[in-house]
């Protein structure tokens, strides 16, 4: 019996509208075999290297924050939060509003009719204790983490998820009510 394979790799690009560069979105390897009865087979599979491809435009992404020392964080935890977490929230910061004020149109505009003081406790109430709003917040951050750092978040959760929630709390606030104190 003789089969005829043939492999190619087809890589999706979508460009980059500031820097004007393209990224990998996705990777697939096809296979096309054909059999001696002239019987064709398509069959597809993940790149090896996408893992790469991602996490590399990820990295590339990500604001540099000129603040942040090297080494000055003593603890994982502390460089995890200043070399991942505050460039991701950075990063994600627009969309994170826009994903706060969604949520507050949700429930017939109560937030901006609301006293500055009752909409810090609004931010502090969505975030800590709605867990689909809080869920839904985590994912647009989390989902912004390379391999190694999600790895790095699963074996620290909880205490990752409590620094997250305070520091979006504290973004939001900054960025929602305080301005409007002025």
């Amino acid at each position: 019996m003789n089969y005829v394979s043939l492999i190619w790799l087809s890589e999706s690009y979508r460009g980059c509208v500031g820097e004007k560069k393209l990224l990998p979105t996705y990777c697939n390897i096809f296979k096309l075999s054909l059999s001696p009865g002239g019987e064709s087979t398509k069959s597809s599979s993940f790149c090896l290297f996408c893992m790469n491809h991602r996490d590399n435009s990820l990295l590339e992404l990500r604001p540099k924050i000129p603040t942040i020392k090297d080494a000055r964080a003593t603890q994982p935890i502390e460089k995890f939060h200043h070399k991942t977490l505050r460039p991701v929230l950075k990063l994600q910061n627009e969309l994170l509003q826009r994903a706060f004020l969604s949520y507050t149109k949700k429930y017939k505009g109560v937030f901006q009719r609301s006293s500055k003081e009752q909409q810090i406790q609004y931010i502090q109430r969505a975030c800590q204790k709605d867990l689909r709003f809080r869920e839904w917040m985590m994912g647009l951050i989390v989902g912004c983490f390379t391999e190694e750092e999600w790895t790095f978040y699963e074996a620290n959760e909880s205490e990752l998820r409590k620094r997250i929630t305070s520091m979006l709390i504290r973004r939001l606030v900054d960025q929602l009510v305080e301005p409007k104190l002025s």
